[in-house]
């Protein structure tokens, strides 16, 4: 396979992996999940897929991606509260170790 070729499907495996990241944070706010089981395992998915070879850009815009899901769902049940709030919340299920990758995504 060639070069161009190998990026085309490259991509491809980026954008449905993505796809099923997003998919994934969306049933699991919809099913409101227990955050306390359900970030910890968002981020062992998410880092499965930088481990599996997706690059750190398009890791940290599933980190992203899952903060922004994460807050709209927050915001339907308080309306009031900030993004940096609902944040905060989400982090506070992750051990400090992890919180860090996490806040670096959004920086």
């Amino acid at each position: 396979m060639n070069a161009d070729k190998r990026s085309i499907a490259g991509t491809e495996v980026r954008e449905k992996l993505l796809k099923i990241a997003a998919e994934i944070a969306e049933r699991g706010n919809a099913n409101l999940l227990d955050d306390s089981k359900f970030i910890p395992l968002l981020d062992m998915l998410i880092d499965s897929f930088a481990r599996a070879g997706l690059s750190a850009a398009l890791v940290e815009q599933l980190r992203r991606h899952a903060c922004e899901v994460d807050h709209r769902y927050c915001q339907q049940a308080a309306p009031e509260t900030a993004f940096e709030e609902n944040v905060e919340i989400m982090f506070s299920h992750l051990p400090p170790s992890l919180r860090s990758r996490w806040q670096e995504s959004l920086a």
